[in-house]
């Protein structure tokens, strides 16, 4: 059971990583035809841009409406990922 779970986890953080880095070579292609600052002219051939992209998501500051379930206001998004990734 618990090797089945962990097996789970490890396949949902490939998915992950995978669309984070397929996110950043769609920006790289773009980039070059539209010959703008992007992935394509950063450091590090721009490996660190998925990471940050990641890190921007989650620090954004979110706004609660004050007739909202605060507890459901917050957990609901990430339920509903989990189900995605169940399925």
């Amino acid at each position: 059971m618990a090797l089945t779970c962990v097996c789970w986890v490890l396949n949902c953080l490939v998915a992950l990583l995978c669309v984070a880095f397929f996110t950043l070579f769609e920006r790289k292609v773009i980039g070059l035809f539209h010959s703008r600052v992007g992935p394509n002219k950063v450091r590090f051939l721009g490996l660190i841009q998925p990471l940050l992209d990641a890190f921007k998501l989650l620090s954004k500051q979110t706004l609660v409406p004050l007739s909202a379930n605060k507890a459901a206001y917050a957990l609901f998004p990430g339920f509903s990922l989990f189900a995605v990734m169940f399925i």
